[in-house]
């Protein structure tokens, strides 16, 4: 037998000892076991592992039991998600564990006379993150263009994506790799025509790679005659525009042989990934569309077309131009539209445009052959002007007003006419 006690240390330490209490310990338990697999610090992809050790030999004259053990998410084993036995020096774990985790483990065993070894070693391994699971293009699709989209949901913890694109159902030829950080891809070249291909896709991360997506593929077929991809016209790119219906122009197309041009697909978008296009239209066969709706003004927009032939195949998309809406004109307030009898000095006032830049005014002399009197560039915010010198009396004037921009300058608003007083 072995008796302990204890004291309590302090800045007013040492106490006085505790009472005394005894223990016997074992006379044979068996030796701690050694780990073998999951090897420390392994990279798991089976959220079911089976964990191995050494069998352990008890001292002569006991006998072996069970082992015990124990598999935790935390080094402390405070809540262990496995606690159980094993009469073999191997466990299988019975459900998934947690993906994209690290795991502790440890072992003891037990002999016939309830005696246990110590603990063994703490070993670590990591669960790799979940492969992806595919969404599109469905498996055994037809695909009508050579650069589809790919798609497959988020992976929780994922730092980028693997898609590989192979002829072989084994993946024995890889023809293109992509490494996107998002959970979609579309191959910036294209892809063989009229081919048999498979995909699949392997999340990267801390714990990764992961296995590759589970079915572990699917297969598509590209088009064998899709039309070239159009050449933009017209608005070119980074033109200021003056229509908030614009009419957006292309060369035409001549599909392959064999086939005909179905129709355009034009995209509108202030996004440049057209994630939300303002306009998603089909134009028939003629190269040319005009918006029905007033675009944003003061914008930036962004523009493709791509070509349909009547198999349904498609061309690539064009390259993506870009133009700006030109900003608003200025709405004229006072004077009023054909007023009389206005001062000789007055108050020109026109409302606000959001996004200006600054004015520029221009104030004319009536006649056959009108005269500018004069011209003011004003700061931005500026919206009305006090003249301070006198005009002449009893004589016609107009005015108007332009918007100064990033995207400017704008269209001149409508003239006003006035007629002084004497």
């Amino acid at each position: 037998p072995l008796y302990w006690r204890v004291l309590t240390k302090g800045a007013n330490g040492p106490s006085a000892y505790s009472g005394y209490r005894s223990l016997t310990t074992p006379m044979n338990p068996p030796p701690a076991p050694s780990l073998s697999l999951p090897a420390s610090n392994a990279l798991v992809a089976n959220y079911k592992p089976t964990f191995t050790w050494k069998a352990v030999v008890p001292p002569t004259g006991t006998f072996l039991q069970n082992y015990i053990i124990q598999v935790d998410d935390t080094a402390d084993f405070s809540s262990p998600v496995i606690d159980n036995t094993s009469v073999i020096p191997s466990f299988p774990a019975g459900s998934d564990l947690a993906s994209n985790t690290k795991f502790y483990w440890r072992l003891r065993a037990v002999n016939t006379l309830g005696e246990m070894s110590n603990w063994s070693a703490v070993w670590n391994f990591r669960t790799a993150l979940v492969p992806p699971v595919l969404t599109s293009p469905a498996d055994g699709f037809t695909s009508h263009e050579l650069r589809p989209m790919f798609d497959w949901e988020d992976v929780s913890g994922a730092t980028g994506y693997t898609v590989q694109i192979s002829d072989s159902i084994l993946f024995t030829k890889i023809i293109h790799t992509g490494n996107p950080l998002g959970s979609f891809y579309v191959p910036p070249a294209d892809l063989p025509r009229n081919a048999s291909l498979y995909w699949r896709v392997q999340t990267k991360g801390t714990n990764g790679p992961s296995d590759w997506s589970a079915t572990p593929y699917w297969s598509f077929t590209t088009p064998s005659t899709p039309p070239p991809a159009p050449a933009l016209s017209s608005p070119v790119s980074n033109a200021l525009v003056t229509n908030y219906k614009p009419t957006f122009t292309w060369k035409v197309i001549l599909p392959p042989a064999g086939t005909n041009l179905q129709t355009y697909i034009i995209q509108v978008d202030d996004n440049v990934d057209f994630s939300s296009p303002i306009i998603n239209n089909s134009s028939p066969v003629a190269p040319t569309f005009t918006s029905d709706i007033d675009l944003t003004s003061n914008a930036k927009f962004y523009w493709r077309v791509r070509a349909v032939n009547n198999l349904g195949e498609m061309s690539n998309w064009s390259i993506v131009w870009y133009f700006r809406t030109v900003i608003l004109s200025p709405i004229l307030n006072l004077p009023v539209n054909d007023a009389t009898s206005v001062s000789k000095m007055p108050l020109l006032d026109w409302s606000d445009v959001s996004g200006n830049t600054g004015y520029t005014l221009q104030i004319w002399k009536a006649g056959t052959t009108p005269v500018l009197v004069k011209k003011v560039t004003l700061t931005p915010n500026v919206s009305q002007y006090q003249f301070v010198t006198a005009l002449l009396p009893n004589t016609a004037y107009f005015w108007k007003v332009q918007t100064k921009a990033t995207n400017g300058p704008s269209a001149w608003s409508e003239d006003f006419d006035f007629t002084t007083g004497p």
